[in-house]
């Protein structure tokens, strides 16, 4: 056991040293810009990230939660919402630039519009049997009809997806018009006439 604790670290400390050395003692009779205050850049011996693709993002604190729901479901804005749970708006506001939390809220959106568009139907219904305007009636019936359980994926099927597209398009020139092309002599209008 070396006196870090952990063989890789120490080798790390040696490697990074002895760098800094060799970088120190080529420096040490130039002048101008490569020996200057701020010393030389060395790229990092390990990046400081998460290593592990399949490692779990942070989860969400339950009033970062609380606020997005406020904002989602009671038309709160951002200070407001983060006041109501307990939060600072700026905290709030880093939070929303996080992955975990960007899809929670669309989940959440998505949620929210399935259960608003639940009842179309039956206030379609309602308009076709109870209206006393013809127009709404006629509308509510070819909108009862257009209706389809499958258009939610049909609509993403249309989305136009990654990759690339060929187009061949056969393009036929535009014929030359057949007709008389000399210029023609202008009329003069005189005002006195």
């Amino acid at each position: 056991m070396s006196c870090c604790g952990s063989r890789l670290s120490c080798v790390a400390r040696r490697i990074i040293k002895a760098e800094w050395i060799r970088v120190v003692r080529s420096q040490k009779g130039r002048q101008g810009p490569e020996n200057s205050r701020m010393g030389s850049i060395i790229q990092p011996f390990a990046a400081s990230g998460p290593r592990s693709p399949t490692e779990r993002p942070r989860q969400i604190p339950p009033s970062v939660k609380a606020a997005c729901l406020k904002m989602i479901h009671e038309g709160c804005d951002l200070v407001v919402a983060a006041r109501a749970s307990g939060l600072r708006p700026d905290t709030l506001r880093r939070w929303l630039h996080r992955p975990e939390l960007v899809g929670f809220i669309r989940r959440e959106r998505s949620a929210l519009r399935t259960a608003l568009c639940s009842s179309n139907e039956y206030f379609l219904a309602q308009i076709r049997a109870n209206s006393a305007n013809a127009m709404a009636q006629t509308k509510a019936i070819s909108l009862l009809e257009a209706i389809d359980d499958q258009a939610p994926m049909r609509r993403a099927s249309d989305l136009p997806s990654p990759g690339v597209t060929i187009r061949i398009l056969n393009i036929a020139p535009q014929p030359a018009p057949s007709g008389d092309i000399t210029p023609q002599p202008r009329q003069i209008i005189d005002a006195g006439e």
